[in-house]
């Protein structure tokens, strides 16, 4: 799946379309909002990206980031393949318990 968040600051608009992988960007936006970033925004910032499944394991790959201010962003029409799973690994988990009636 690929995902392209989209911010006009001029018109202070927030678009998000969503399209499967190595399928062009839809022309219409799944998820349309108007909100003035400006306040919360800074000269200088990080962005970050971040994914939860819960408690069903899996694996969230980034083949494609591309930023821009004041323009348009950089197509990414050329993305790498995802990589093949390899061997499944077993799960690791380590329990401590701490009890006060241990005898």
């Amino acid at each position: 799946m690929q995902v392209w968040v989209d911010y006009d600051g001029s018109i202070k608009q927030i678009n998000v379309t969503i399209a499967l992988l190595h399928v062009g960007k839809p022309v219409r936006p799944h998820l349309s909002l108007k909100y003035d970033l400006s306040p919360i925004l800074d000269e200088t910032m990080y962005v970050d990206f971040s994914s939860s499944t819960s408690s069903v394991p899996t694996h969230h790959y980034i083949l494609g980031w591309s930023f821009k201010t004041n323009g348009k962003a950089q197509e990414l029409t050329q993305l790498p393949n995802l990589p093949h799973p390899g061997r499944k690994e077993e799960s690791r988990f380590l329990t401590i318990e701490f009890r006060e009636d241990w005898r």
